[in-house]
């Protein structure tokens, strides 16, 4: 749990009732040895925001600053097959004092239970799904009674960084004395099932012992330094996929002939040589710049597919391929998201398959529907391989309709979804200080406007049921970004067929993918 710096209060005394900052933590005392009195409520707070802009934490801060509404705070408890059911809300700060890893003891005290928090979210996306401003997502452990005891923490040096990764803390600040539940002792115990940010599917944690770090890819294991964190495993995983040769071989090429993934790392060795200027949790560290923020992406897309089943051979080669790498980029990256929202992948072999067919079909593991999904990407020059330069001017546009008409006579036999997912590959993003994307409207990005006013004009028209279920507009164009400023912002667009063959509006199955296109660049620091 993190520890409050401050606690506010009034003190009475003969000269009325006057407020109070009482320091509680070692940083606090050395600022303010004493307590600190104010003579009124406005010195109070200016202390108060004077404080907390230097990053002081205060309980009691909303007694003073009427700012500091309390939120609704929902609790989950994660299921053996990853549901999550609702176990009680209360309210409380938007700072909260809990942390991963905290152990929250139960209600009841003859349940022998604990819950650990795994996960905190919070967010728009959060606030549509959950229905409240901080989700807790919990798992609850059985307390061991009697006789038995459970297997004892291996010894672990307490100034090394913490199994964990989370915190950027040293293992005697972090989790050394959070129970054998906080995920750094789970770590070092062995690989313990957990959901990370920006996901809806279990996955299974490194393990540590002594100085390595273990994790299993499919039927690999690897092993590197404790401490070297999950983004510097991504480039070892994305390096390892299309082998070492290749990458050399690349790099014998001229620049305008190398392949985009080349690129992108090299981009991204840069950004790691820059100091540090991040510490939110999930970060490298380092404000990514667009390149840097696309391989990272494309790492992080490449181990999801790759946690249970081998990548397809063709789809690597097609990754390899110069000209083909946009499309295959494309389909990787909708599949990934699939797999964090809790889908199974079947890929649909093109050497095999008779007649027309989407890129793969989704089983959603939760309710056990099944969707097929076709991708499409559009071509521009001057990005993703293609030759050319461009100008904000002339991509800005909603020019898909070739890529729409292709894709709709993908739509799988039977009576399943037909999702389609369009890239229009375009250099725009939300400006600064707008709401989450998923939340702007539609008008703000003209390209968008006319893709979806188009669409409103086909369905209208249209006398039949339509084969596709709904469209997708995507566009997580990060690589448009330069080497020096920070990433692109992404966003997307969920557009339902008015009249379709088989409706999925209100299925929980697109409201989970949703949410995990919502938060697609959320890359933990450690896993």
């Amino acid at each position: 749990m993190k520890k409050m710096d401050y606690t506010l209060g009034l003190e009475a005394g003969r000269a009325g009732r006057n407020w109070t900052a009482t320091a509680l933590t070692d940083r606090a005392k050395e600022r303010t040895p004493e307590p600190v009195t104010f003579g009124d409520r406005a010195e109070a707070l200016k202390f108060l925001k004077d404080s907390q802009s230097e990053g002081y934490r205060f309980s009691g801060a909303s007694l003073i600053d009427a700012e500091q509404r309390l939120v609704k705070n929902r609790y989950f408890v994660i299921g053996a097959d990853g549901d999550l059911t609702l176990s009680g809300e209360d309210n409380g700060p938007r700072d909260t004092v809990w942390e991963t890893g905290d152990v929250m003891p139960g209600r009841d005290g003859n349940t022998e239970t604990e819950a650990v928090v795994e996960e905190i979210l919070q967010g728009f996306a959060v606030r549509e799904r959950f229905g409240c401003d901080l989700a807790f997502l919990l798992r609850v452990h059985r307390v061991a009674v009697g006789p038995f005891a459970m297997p004892p923490i291996p010894p672990f040096d307490p100034a090394k960084s913490c199994p964990c990764g989370l915190h950027g803390k040293t293992y005697g600040d972090c989790c050394k004395e959070k129970g054998r539940h906080a995920l750094g002792n789970q770590m070092l115990r062995g690989t313990e099932p957990r959901l990370v940010p920006g996901s809806l599917s279990q996955i299974q944690s490194s393990m540590i012992q002594g100085d390595t770090r273990f994790r299993i890819v499919w039927n690999k294991v690897w092993h590197y330094p404790q401490q070297e964190t999950f983004h510097q495993f991504l480039d070892a995983l994305v390096i390892g996929t299309f082998g070492q040769e290749w990458f050399e071989q690349q790099l014998l090429l001229s620049l305008k002939n190398q392949n985009a993934i080349v690129k992108w790392r090299t981009a991204m060795v840069e950004v790691l040589r820059r100091p540090g200027d991040a510490n939110d949790g999930v970060s490298t560290g380092h404000t990514l710049t667009g390149p840097a923020k696309a391989y990272q992406c494309f790492g992080y897309d490449l181990y999801w597919l790759q946690l249970v089943h081998r990548l397809p051979e063709s789809l690597i080669a097609r990754l390899k391929d110069f000209r083909a790498f946009q499309g295959a980029r494309y389909e990787l990256l909708v599949a990934a998201v699939f797999a964090r929202a809790g889908f199974e992948i079947e890929w649909i072999d093109d050497t095999k398959a008779v007649g027309k067919h989407p890129e793969f079909i989704a089983t959603h593991k939760r309710t056990g529907k099944k969707v097929g999904v076709e991708t499409k990407s559009r071509q521009r020059s001057g990005a993703m391989n293609f030759p050319g330069t461009f100008t904000p001017e002339t991509h800005r546009k909603g020019d898909v309709w070739d890529l729409y008409n292709k894709a709709i006579q993908q739509a799988p036999a039977g009576e399943i979804p037909f999702l389609i997912f369009i890239d229009p590959n375009v250099p725009d993003s939300p400006e600064k200080g707008l709401p989450s994307y998923s939340n702007i409207p539609v008008d703000t990005f003209l390209w968008m406007k006319e893709i979806r006013d188009r669409l409103m004009e086909i369905w209208d028209a249209a006398t039949e049921p339509t084969p596709e279920s709904a469209v997708l507009i995507t566009n997580l164009a990060y690589y448009y970004g330069d080497n020096d400023s920070p990433s692109p912002a992404g966003m997307a667009s969920f557009f339902p067929s008015a009249n379709p063959r088989v409706s999925i509006l209100g299925d929980p199955m697109i409201a989970d993918l949703i949410y995990c296109f919502q938060t697609y660049d959320t890359v933990p620091r450690q896993i």
